[in-house]
């Protein structure tokens, strides 16, 4: 049986161009005409907290309970722990989209750190993860859409998406 390929999409432009504010009649969208909840069918997310903020979402960090590296350099877990399966299980039950913005400060290990968690913890009965049996997709088969100026804040002490692999 095929599926279809679930929806990539970058929202680009330069600063000002309105991407902060397509992405709130988004979601607009989703909560009025489709009744979605945020943060259950639909999830905002930015790096920083202040970005977070400016687009009604959460961090990053916060949403895929991922660690974060401290002021004095060592690994900080979140509060709940990580390898809780059942936690992130939960929190991905339902989730369908997943909008990253000022995708230029997200690191290259954040991405796959995200990546490896939603490709365990979505299930693959029923859902779109599975691309053939066995074969799990991207981000556990995520509709994923990624907005941000390239090339602007690159993340810090870390590998950025746009960095030259040579």
């Amino acid at each position: 049986e095929y599926r279809s390929e679930p929806l990539r999409m970058i929202l680009h432009g330069v600063p000002g161009a309105g991407k902060t504010e397509t992405l709130l009649w988004i979601k607009d969208f989703f909560e009025t005409v489709c009744n979605w909840t945020h943060g259950m069918e639909f999830v905002f997310l930015a790096s920083q907290n202040t970005m977070a903020a400016l687009i009604g979402g959460f961090t990053i960090h916060s949403f895929h309970k991922l660690t974060f590296q401290q002021k004095d350099g060592r690994a900080a877990n979140q509060k709940d722990d990580k390898n809780d399966m059942s936690s992130l299980a939960l929190r991905y039950q339902a989730l369908r989209f997943m909008f990253i913005d000022e995708i230029s400060t997200v690191s290259l290990e954040v991405c796959a750190e995200i990546n490896a968690n939603t490709k365990t913890h979505i299930r693959t009965r029923g859902t779109w993860a599975e691309r053939e049996k066995g074969v799990i997709r991207p981000f556990g088969g995520l509709n994923l859409a990624l907005s941000g100026v390239w090339w602007l804040f690159p993340p810090i002490m870390s590998h950025a998406v746009f960095d030259n692999p040579l």
